[in-house]
């Protein structure tokens, strides 16, 4: 077993940097995660000149994969959902073509607490004859309450085309998609999870334990942060279709690349963003190979906490007070802590290849209560050498936690300890998992993410929909600044792969809107 303290590379794809065409653009866009390459995906292929500037020398930004020693590890354990009619991912391949790179997970998801296993699965009846039977209470109406919010908003997406609608003409033009779900689920959507559970007699045991549990992985948030709005979203995604992506999530993100490059798009890596400021009726932007390229409009897919050291004068007055906003709020941000392996394939057929694991106690090194774990899917054989699977493993942190660990010798003995007590504590709660024992593991850690995807203090997940600050104070994709413009996990409509799409195909609707 190799518990080695060395960061994990991130794999072998060619490290020189690639050129830009032009001096001048419609669009530029910051970053090549998932938000970025899904925007110039379609605003390319609108006739937009769009370029796509990446500091780093791969695609998909923190949901992408790395390649080590013939096996291909995700960044950290991730579901890809949002596919099924009117769910984000859909709506965009309805645009863009298909992509055949997924494998379907049956069951969508499984639970473990108290060393039972609990799977989701997209059937609705046997969903609620399962839940009902495994905790021995009567969840039949909040379950109501949560498809309805969650049916009414995919119904509504594709008929809504400003989300959110940020003044009374996009309100207007948004209307009109609002459904009978929607409208019946008003009175509550805006309230609490939390205040659901205690509305039905919910609120305590193992049930709650559960509610939590999901809306950490989905809202970064406990059910009494979380508004139903998006806590109805975060509970039922495993009860839609969930799937694995056949040789990691680097392959959804080429995918991306490949359909904006076939419109027109240029997507050049390695090219740092070092300034950002306003020229003219446009923006220049400088990278920090010296290149400058200017562009009517700039659309910045990378952290708002990450856009004060480039921008000048009141655009970083303006995003240093956002960051201010958030951090003083009393919102808790969240890093992570990952561990990525290759076991032995000797895990039993049929096993989920997503599994959520709540240990009896949390884990010493990291406080976590919960870990999520994904498998290489059986059917993904290119994952690994022969024989064998990875894991992710993936568990929360908290920033402050992190940043208590000064010295490098105090840094080097946590990060020891990890592997030992998640595997520990793997092996503790699932039974078919008690003889885990891995070929090799390494540990991630918010240096690694800081160092791979740049992202300040090592941060990921987002800023959560918290209810002390969302709606009214949440980032935003337009900016007091003509042309400027956010998206990504920073900007409503928030986290995962599915969010971050939504907040892409809202703005490219928001940019032709401006031009007609």
């Amino acid at each position: 077993m190799d518990g080695a303290s060395n960061e994990p590379p991130v794999g072998t794809e060619q490290r020189h940097p690639t050129t830009l065409a032009r001096d001048h653009y419609d669009v530029v866009v910051i970053g090549a995660g998932m938000a970025g390459l899904a925007l110039a995906a379609v605003l390319a292929k609108d006739g937009r000149r769009v370029a796509v500037l990446e500091a780093i020398h791969y695609p998909g930004g923190c949901a992408s994969s790395y390649e080590d020693r013939g096996a291909w590890f995700d960044v950290g354990a991730t579901t890809v959902c949002g596919t099924d009619a009117g769910q984000p991912l859909h709506m965009l391949f309805d645009e863009i073509g298909p992509f055949d790179g997924f494998l379907a997970c049956q069951p969508s998801l499984s639970v473990v607490v108290d060393r039972r296993r609990l799977d989701l699965t997209t059937d609705r009846r046997l969903w609620y004859d399962r839940a009902q039977s495994f905790f021995h209470q009567d969840l039949r109406r909040f379950w109501d309450e949560v498809f309805s919010v969650s049916d009414g908003v995919y119904a509504a997406l594709p008929k809504t085309p400003f989300v959110p609608p940020l003044s009374v003409r996009e309100l207007v033009e948004d209307l009109p998609g609002l459904n009978s779900d929607l409208v019946r689920s008003l009175p509550w959507m805006l309230r609490s999870v939390g205040s659901r559970l205690r509305r039905y007699d919910l609120d305590g045991g193992t049930f709650r334990r559960f509610v939590d549990a999901q809306l950490l992985i989905t809202n970064q948030l406990g059910a009494d942060q979380s508004l139903m709005l998006s806590g109805a979203l975060g509970l039922s995604y495993a009860n839609s279709t969930v799937h694995s992506v056949r040789g990691g999530l680097i392959s959804l993100a080429r995918f991306l690349e490949s359909r904006a490059k076939a419109y027109g798009a240029e997507v050049v890596y390695l090219h740092r963003v070092t300034s950002l400021r306003r020229e003219g009726a446009g923006w220049s932007v400088a990278t920090k190979r010296g290149r400058r390229v200017t562009a009517d409009r700039v659309v910045s897919a990378i952290p708002i906490f990450n856009l004060p050291e480039i921008t000048e004068a009141d655009v970083a007055a303006h995003f240093r007070s956002l960051v201010d906003r958030v951090r003083q709020s009393g919102v808790q941000m969240w890093s992570a802590v990952t561990m990525t392996a290759v076991i032995p394939d000797t895990l039993p057929r049929p096993f989920p290849v997503h599994l959520q694991v709540l240990p009896d106690r949390p884990i010493a090194s990291t406080e976590a209560s919960s870990m999520f774990l994904s498998f290489s899917h059986e059917f993904d054989a290119g994952r690994s050498p022969a024989g064998t699977r990875t894991l992710s493993v993936s568990m929360h942190l908290r920033p402050e936690r992190f940043a208590e660990l000064r010295d490098a010798a105090s840094y080097d003995a946590w990060k020891a300890q990890i592997g030992p007590e998640v595997i520990a504590a793997i092996r503790a709660s699932v039974p078919e998992l008690c003889d885990l024992n891995p070929l090799r593991y390494e540990i991630g850690t918010p240096r690694t993410f800081r160092r791979y995807t740049s992202r300040a203090d090592g941060m990921v997940g987002g800023i959560p929909l918290d209810r002390r600050i969302f709606p009214w104070s949440y980032p935003r994709p337009t900016t007091p600044f003509e042309g400027l413009y956010t998206i990504g996990d920073n900007v409503f409509p928030g986290q995962g792969i599915p969010g971050v799409v939504l907040g892409a195909l809202s703005l490219r609707r928001r940019l032709n809107a401006e031009d007609r």
